[in-house]
């Protein structure tokens, strides 16, 4: 049975603290409260790791190595990497923490209008692209959402700006 204090259940990758340290695989949970707490997965009741989401300033995809990587990135400037097992895995959880965040720090601001649908011909990519003016040489995240006749983007991930 499903716990209906509990808005995001998954497994995904976490880095260790340390430099050398790889990525171990942890379930997490992210609570109506505002907590994300993780751990070892099928040991639950041993879970100690927990961040607090309104202690959270962004959470950003990063770009290298490995693949499908994502950072949280806290208030007093501790930096957790996180993987998740492909790209489209990756935007969703980036998406839903964002919202979990934005809910737990401003929840007046909070979209209380549900997502549009789409059908399955649309399709939605997170890419890099080279800025207008190419003097400057910065690549900035762009997200590009197809459908079947044309293709828009966006500077923001809610397809907004």
């Amino acid at each position: 049975m499903s716990d209906p204090n509990i808005l995001m259940r998954g497994t995904i990758k976490k880095k260790g603290r340390r430099s050398m340290q790889g990525y171990k695989a942890r379930e997490y949970f992210i609570t109506r409260e505002g907590v994300m707490q993780y751990g070892a997965p099928g040991q639950q009741n041993k879970w100690k790791k927990k961040i607090v989401l309104s202690d959270i300033s962004h959470i950003e995809p990063h770009v290298g190595e490995p693949p499908h990587t994502f950072t949280i990135t806290k208030r007093d400037g501790r930096i957790i990497y996180l993987q998740a097992l492909n790209d489209e895995e990756k935007w969703k959880l980036i998406m839903a923490m964002r919202n979990a965040v934005r809910a737990a720090t401003s929840p007046d601001l909070v979209n209380s209008e549900p997502p549009p649908s789409f059908n399955q011909r649309q399709i939605f990519l997170p890419l890099l692209k080279l800025a207008k003016l190419t003097v400057s040489g910065k690549w900035r995240w762009r997200f590009f959402y197809i459908d079947d006749t044309t293709l828009y983007y966006y500077a923001d991930p809610a397809l907004g700006e």
